[in-house]
């Protein structure tokens, strides 16, 4: 079944508490550790695209330190956007120290890094506490324009998938939102996205 999520509409930054929650929870390539993780998305009409991500994790690991490094062997929360499943998307993946990795493109291999694209690169914060972290994304609607001629307007819709993962944690783990149909660990599948519609 194919999973949908409305982003909510707001006037100015998201109240996040009053905003709905979705789960990532789809264990994928014989994942056993699956720690509770949720997501949430809101935008500004013709201003930006946030992005929530919340995981119950005491210690998450975090040893890369550099943008655009390789974030993916950390304890790692993912989001995929893309204006449709065939053609570009963006990877954003962020571990709980901010580091960020993020570049667009139509294949796994072949991508660029937003950095070196002109256009604004997508604001991460990182947040850890007790027994969880999260990261908040702001991704301004130039960005997207920039690369898809997408506008950030009620009625729109995007396509996406949001990812639990740690290569080389203790317990490595590759959870997803909506469901990967491929054989070996890969996120990059934009065939498998779900459907985010701006409300």
């Amino acid at each position: 079944m194919e999973k949908r999520y409305g982003i909510t509409r707001t006037r100015g930054e998201p109240d996040w508490p009053t905003i709905p929650c979705a789960q990532v929870d789809c264990a994928c390539w014989g994942t056993t550790y699956t720690p509770e993780t949720v997501f949430q998305c809101a935008y500004r009409p013709g201003k930006a695209l946030y992005i929530r991500m919340e995981c119950h994790e005491a210690e998450p690991l975090a040893r890369c330190r550099e943008q655009d490094g390789r974030v993916w062997f950390d304890s790692c929360m993912e989001a995929f956007l893309a204006p449709a499943r065939e053609g570009s998307y963006m990877n954003l993946e962020c571990n709980s120290i901010g580091a960020m990795l993020c570049s667009a493109g139509s294949e796994r291999y072949v991508r660029q890094n937003l950095a070196e694209s002109g256009l604004p690169r997508p604001v991460l914060r990182s947040l850890v506490g007790g027994e969880r972290w999260e990261i908040r994304l702001e991704i301004a609607a130039a960005t997207l324009r920039g690369l898809w001629n997408l506008e950030l307007v009620p009625g729109g819709q995007l396509y996406g998938n949001f990812y639990k993962c740690g290569d080389e944690t203790p317990q490595p783990h590759f959870v997803t939102w909506s469901p990967v149909d491929l054989p070996e660990p890969n996120f990059h599948a934009p065939h498998c996205f779900g459907v985010l519609e701006l409300l």
